[in-house]
């Protein structure tokens, strides 16, 4: 019998230390039929495949400066090219909101926000 190449399988990579909120959005990628990765750091060593797979970077503004944002943007964007970039925070974040869209991620969600947005987002690859 066949077995699908997990590494083939479009993949999530969340990069958050909320391990509370990370079922949420691992189960928004699953649903997406999405392998689903959790990472604490952007320089996070990762196989070939699974970089090439990538389908969304998810970002947690909440820790990060405003440098910070700046910085995973253009890292994520030079490592993952083809994958879309997703950033959530607390809604009373502005500036990381700004910073998140002028840094070029695609989506900016409050918190809120994500249960309800985010299989959809995935669900577009």
């Amino acid at each position: 019998m066949n077995h699908p190449d997990p590494a083939a399988q479009p993949g999530v990579l969340f990069f958050s230390r909320d391990i509370f909120f990370a079922p949420i959005v691992k189960n928004a990628a699953l649903a997406a039929g999405c392998q689903f990765h959790l990472l604490g750091r952007f320089d996070a060593e990762l196989a070939p495949a699974i970089v090439q797979a990538t389908r969304a970077c998810i970002v947690d503004l909440t820790p990060l400066s405003l440098e910070q944002i700046t910085d995973a943007g253009q890292r994520l964007q030079e490592r993952f090219p083809e994958a879309r970039r997703i950033a959530f925070g607390p809604h009373v974040q502005t500036e990381h909101f700004a910073a998140a869209t002028q840094a070029g991620f695609d989506h900016v969600l409050a918190k809120g926000q994500v249960a309800g947005l985010l299989p959809r987002l995935l669900g577009e690859g």
